[in-house]
């Protein structure tokens, strides 16, 4: 399987969701440099403490991250825009899910968000990525 590394297809953000998005990503930096881990527990602490985020504003504050950072729009700057994204809604006091996966052949790894179980704004070639657990995740299932 393939993804191709091309640019994210952004549309117009408005004022408001631009202005969170840059606090998102600034945000996101300093989590991108965290240990995995420490950031891990910070998004599942933002994701018990507040309720999930519907797709439309996911998908919302997606975008204006994609907007504001050139970064974030390829497909290497995926963790820090899924992190900006996981920061932007909790600015918005909700949550979502953080998620990594990555394929065999040809070896990719590869981050994004889902809100009710729905990856936000990625291809459909994603559902097929070995989705990676998170620590809590692998002690419920033991």
């Amino acid at each position: 399987m393939s993804i191709p590394l091309q640019p994210e297809a952004i549309t117009r953000a408005n004022f408001h969701d631009r202005l969170i998005a840059l606090i998102a990503i600034i945000i996101g930096r300093r989590m991108e440099r965290q240990q995995i881990g420490e950031f891990c527990r910070r998004l599942e602490t933002w994701s018990e403490r507040y309720p999930p985020a519907d797709t439309s504003m996911a998908e919302r504050y997606r975008n204006a991250v994609c907007a504001v950072s050139r970064r974030c729009r390829s497909q290497q700057g995926c963790l820090l825009r899924s992190l900006s994204t996981a920061a932007a809604c909790r600015i918005s006091h909700r949550s979502v899910t953080w998620c990594t996966g990555f394929t065999d052949r040809p070896f990719r790894a590869h981050a994004w968000v889902e809100a009710n179980g729905t990856p936000i704004g990625e291809p459909d070639a994603v559902r097929r990525y070995t989705i990676t657990r998170t620590s809590s995740e692998r002690k419920d299932t033991q």
